[in-house]
């Protein structure tokens, strides 16, 4: 038998590839080439070779690099049109600093540094979600603005407004799609659901416990995509229990989590799993189960949805959650993506949904 032959990838090889690649396909700008340990993977090749690589495509302007996030394609033979962008979004209530920095303000820095450094022009507006009536977007002009960024809950007071805007209007954060003129950014929570099911079945675990918050409508929505996976997955409806801790007075997850881990304590056996909806309310269970001298990994199995502590420095809080990644990074990647879109579109034919999935299931010491 005579052994295929195995083409051996030289920086210059790996360079000509991606840029065939990025002409043949007509990738956008703004389209996120695989990163350095894929590519490198994927040729058989060092990770230097594959960065010196990428280095001849810089060189060329063929894409670009931004520190900490990764390599960007550049938008040849359609220069980038500087758009107006108002970028509007709810200020959430403050619960602990560290893990609101990573849920909400790593997704806001990330993606006005995206959009700035593709040369549109960004103002940001930052509303109590407790005083929705009293938002910016019914107070101001917003005819000077190309495009509208603006978190799909503004829907609730702001829908006809945004319906007469004469420029392009994107909704993002959310995981619904919002009938109208108007297009959308959305999260998909199966994927991460689904491996997160298939790993406790292979650990033999039966039965699942999904703590939630009362009242709050996106954990219901993501129990209702874990439900439907486990079903597809030979999962019956009586091998899920759903509930909706009590978020007290001040309306915080965190409470809500130390609820559910009561409620836990109080009606299951270890043997029966948890996958929590959010880390807030992994937060509240893990202080319930300490002060009890329950032991997440050792006693309970626990995934949780956000991985939080990947975007904490040092992982200042030792969570150790095994975890679902809320995917921020590549949500802001879509929304600059359809923004860049946009202006090869000036009059609508249709309007776009990007769906970005939440994929990537880290299992850490605590399984």
């Amino acid at each position: 038998m005579v052994a295929a032959e195995t083409t051996k990838y030289s920086e210059r090889k790996i360079a000509a590839a991606l840029e065939s690649y990025i002409v043949d396909y007509e990738l956008a700008e703004g389209v996120q080439l695989s990163p350095t340990p894929a590519l490198a993977k994927k040729y058989g090749v060092s990770a230097k070779t594959v960065h010196r690589a990428i280095n001849r495509l810089v060189k060329k302007d063929m894409v670009y690099r931004i520190r900490g996030s990764g390599t960007y394609v550049r938008n040849h033979g359609c220069p980038a049109e500087a758009l107006n962008v108002g970028l509007f979004l709810w200020k959430q209530p403050s619960e602990l600093s560290v893990l609101d920095h990573a849920a909400f303000d790593y997704f806001t820095d990330d993606l006005m540094m995206k959009i700035r450094h593709h040369g549109h022009k960004l103002e940001l507006f930052l509303d109590s979600i407790f005083n929705k009536n009293d938002c910016h977007i019914n107070k101001m002009s917003i005819d000077k603005f190309d495009v509208i960024v603006v978190a799909a809950g503004i829907l609730e007071v702001a829908e006809e407004r945004l319906r007469r805007f004469r420029g392009h209007v994107i909704l993002i954060n959310d995981d619904i799609i919002h009938p109208g003129p108007w297009h959308q950014v959305i999260y998909d929570y199966h994927a991460g659901f689904s491996k997160a099911l298939e790993y406790l079945r292979q650990q033999g675990i039966k039965r699942i416990f999904v703590p939630g918050s009362a009242g709050m409508e996106t954990t219901v929505r993501r129990y209702q995509a874990l439900e439907e996976e486990a079903l597809r997955l030979g999962y019956k409806h009586d091998d899920l229990t759903f509930y909706g801790g009590d978020c007290g007075t001040l309306k915080m997850m965190v409470m809500a989590g130390r609820d559910c881990g009561k409620y836990y304590l109080n009606n299951f056996s270890r043997d029966t799993a948890i996958i929590s909806v959010s880390d807030y309310l992994s937060v509240g269970i893990l202080d319930i189960f300490k002060e009890q001298g329950v032991v997440i990994g050792r006693d309970v199995k626990l995934v949780s949805y956000d991985n939080l502590e990947s975007r904490m420095p040092d992982h200042e809080l030792g969570l150790n959650f095994t975890g679902i990644t809320h995917p921020l990074k590549e949500f802001a990647d879509s929304t600059v993506r359809m923004l860049n879109d946009l202006i090869r579109q000036k009059e609508p034919d249709m309007y776009r949904v990007y769906i970005v999935p939440a994929h990537d299931f880290i299992i850490r010491d605590s399984a």
